[in-house]
């Protein structure tokens, strides 16, 4: 079982009030069922990991970008709403979700990389860590052709050719 959320972070975006109004469905709104929290959190999880197991080596994730927390927490919420039928879900927690579910198909579809060290093809880290190079390397404002050339030349690699 995945866990890329915790019920404190859940905590963070839903007040207490409303959780328990949310999960309570003995002690009418009293007080927050933490078991409820934790299956809702893994529900949420598990359509990650969904979306992720093409991309990524190991599904479930070992270290968790803070994206995919978020990610996590949203979708938590939005289910924690879902199960009260009764309950109009908020258009921002709507919203919210609509958005995971947008990044997550572009994740799957690989053309929206998360910065992990799990990912396929990831090079977010490389250049995360090499910005100012590369930001030297591939300027706008530069007039010498070839900026593959270019990039080459300063890494003292040689390109194919």
């Amino acid at each position: 079982m995945a866990v890329y959320s915790v019920q404190a972070d859940v905590e963070e975006v839903i007040p207490a009030k409303i959780l328990a109004q949310l999960t309570d469905d003995v002690n009418t709104a009293k007080v927050i069922d933490a078991a409820i929290v934790t299956a809702m959190i893994a529900k949420a999880d598990n359509q990650i990991n969904t979306y992720l197991r093409g991309q990524h080596r190991v599904v479930p994730l070992t270290v968790v970008p803070p994206r995919i927390k978020d990610m996590s927490v949203i979708l938590t919420r939005y289910y924690l709403y879902q199960r009260r039928v009764n309950l109009e879900i908020p258009e921002n927690v709507r919203a919210d979700y609509d958005i995971v579910i947008s990044e997550l198909q572009l994740i799957m579809k690989n053309q929206l990389i998360i910065d992990d060290e799990a990912s396929v093809g990831n090079t977010a880290s490389y250049y995360k860590t090499n910005k100012t190079a590369s930001s030297r390397i591939f300027d706008q404002n530069d007039q010498q052709n070839g900026t593959l050339d270019k990039y080459f030349s300063k890494c003292r690699i040689l390109p194919f050719r």
